[in-house]
């Protein structure tokens, strides 16, 4: 199933690049097409094959509910020389092909990874009119919020009767019998607009998805801090980080993902454990910020 999945992702990016910005509505639809296609038989193809094209930044939002291709882009790897550049025109790769010696093959998103010095890299990006930026997560980290910050920011919404609330480790709604659940809510069950609840007395509207597609993950990451159940681990020796069930913020996973981009095999992922490797102690300390010191050490 998971090299079908893979290669209905690869068809849809191919769609994308073909058609530029497309809607959530048409996304939906182009989805259930593959999804009929294949005989695959899920239950929710838009989530399976669209949104891990939006985590590995091939896929970007554009606003009012649209998604277009991500710009190219270029990650240096300075220990080994490696580079991994994605996003790439037909030409782009063309040029690589052509004047790098040591180029890796193409997979089916397109990534092409190949050896290069640092001055050669500049020169294949000049040449390419591609910035590139090198594999240190830290500084990118670092501009990122704490995630209580980021929903204290919401706009308030007045208390009302919800009668769902969001169970984060089933990824289900339930009957909210309990007078005082924090975390996400929703007042019916067709309900598509959701609220935060802070605390006792402080209740946040949820920016809609086609607003903020990143605000629901925030939500749902920070429910399961603040339910105080283990979810996210750091190994020190091995330095990968591993969060089970829960699917953090999209921006988080991208910057998660940069520095094992150069290797073959990246990290391993499936609807219940994703896996990123090359963690540094460093890096380990500001995710822990983030994550209000949320993190278990192994």
């Amino acid at each position: 199933m998971m090299d079908k999945n893979l290669t209905i992702q690869s068809l849809l990016l191919k769609w994308f690049r073909h058609h530029g910005s497309r809607s959530i509505p048409q996304i939906k639809i182009a989805c259930e097409n593959l999804n009929t296609s294949f005989s695959t038989g899920i239950k929710y193809p838009l989530f399976l094959f669209f949104m891990p094209l939006v985590r590995k930044g091939y896929v970007e939002f554009i606003g009012h509910g649209k998604y277009q291709p991500g710009p190219p882009a270029i990650i240096y790897n300075k220990k080994d020389e490696v580079s991994t550049a994605m996003n790439l025109s037909d030409s782009q790769v063309e040029y690589i092909q052509k004047n790098v010696p040591e180029v890796k093959k193409l997979n089916l998103f397109r990534t092409i990874r190949f050896k290069s010095r640092f001055r050669d890299l500049k020169r294949i990006c000049k040449n390419l009119n591609i910035d590139y930026t090198d594999n240190n997560i830290i500084r990118f980290l670092s501009e990122f919020p704490k995630l209580t910050d980021v929903i204290s920011q919401y706009k308030k919404a007045p208390f009302s009767h919800y009668e769902y609330h969001f169970d984060v480790f089933q990824h289900s709604w339930i009957n909210n019998k309990k007078q005082f659940r924090l975390g996400i809510h929703k007042a019916a069950k067709d309900a598509q607009q959701y609220f935060f609840r802070m605390n006792k007395d402080v209740w946040l509207k949820i920016p809609r998805y086609e607003v903020n597609p990143d605000s629901r993950y925030i939500c749902e990451t920070y429910q399961a801090l603040l339910e105080n159940r283990p979810f996210i681990y750091y190994d020190e020796i091995e330095e990968f980080l591993k969060i089970q069930t829960i699917s953090i913020p999209i921006l988080i996973e991208r910057v998660l993902r940069i520095p094992s981009l150069h290797m073959e095999q990246q990290f391993f992922r499936n609807h219940k454990e994703q896996v990123y490797q090359n963690i540094s102690m460093s890096a380990f300390r500001q995710l822990n910020r983030i994550f209000s010191n949320g993190i278990k050490i192994l």
